[in-house]
């Protein structure tokens, strides 16, 4: 977590920026995703809520008194946190708190897909109901929205544990810079991985090449 200089007038403190996560869009176990805490003297306003935002932001900000979370946009690692805070405000006796979500347009329609997951393990304090999970799984992996979003994701995926048989940040990576660069490519040819020369890209590559001999 790193935290910013406090913005200053006449010498007192009236804005401070911390970035709660900052991780990249595949799942990192010690960094969370995307999470920004913009704080005054009276107004405490969370951007983006990716995983791990919740629970790094705890020790500096209590969820429970944020006036508002923003959501820049649909991707999994700037949202899906919001899950934990659903379970959190109950949980913490705040049955009744309403906290303000500005969304990017569909927002609306999107929270109301993951309640609709998040329903059916109806009033379970935890996601024991095995049926429960397979329903959700199945609304999730069948929603048409969450596909054309994370197929780009996926396909990658598939490239690097397909060809080259490894993790994207095995070596000789070393973090998902490769992996991030393939998806942006992907989404700039709409998925394309035709004109995005994907699978010339991986198996022309010396480290597929390689695999079958010097």
């Amino acid at each position: 977590m790193r935290r910013s200089a406090d913005a200053m007038s006449g010498g007192k403190a009236v804005t401070r920026v911390t970035i709660v996560g900052s991780g990249t869009s595949a799942p990192q176990p010690e960094t969370p995703a995307s999470g920004t805490l913009v704080e005054t003297a009276s107004t405490a306003i969370l951007i983006d809520c990716g995983p791990g935002v919740i629970r790094a932001m705890m020790p500096i900000r209590d969820p429970r008194n944020l006036d508002a979370i923003v959501i820049g946009h649909f991707h999994a690692d700037h949202y899906i946190d919001i899950v934990s805070l659903r379970y959190l405000l109950p949980w913490a006796g705040f049955t009744g708190h309403r906290m303000p979500l500005l969304l990017p347009p569909g927002g609306r329609a999107r929270m109301d897909e993951l309640a609709a997951a998040i329903s059916e393990f109806g009033s379970a304090t935890n996601t024991t109901d095995t049926a429960g999970r397979a329903r959700a799984l199945r609304r999730v992996a069948e929603n048409p929205t969450f596909a054309s979003q994370e197929l780009s994701r996926a396909f990658v995926l598939m490239e690097y544990f397909g060809y080259l048989q490894r993790n994207p940040n095995d070596i000789p990576d070393t973090d998902y810079r490769g992996y991030d660069f393939w998806v942006a490519k992907l989404n700039q040819f709409n998925g394309n991985f035709q004109n995005a020369d994907m699978v010339k890209a991986f198996i022309s590559s010396n480290e597929y090449r390689k695999r079958f001999g010097p």
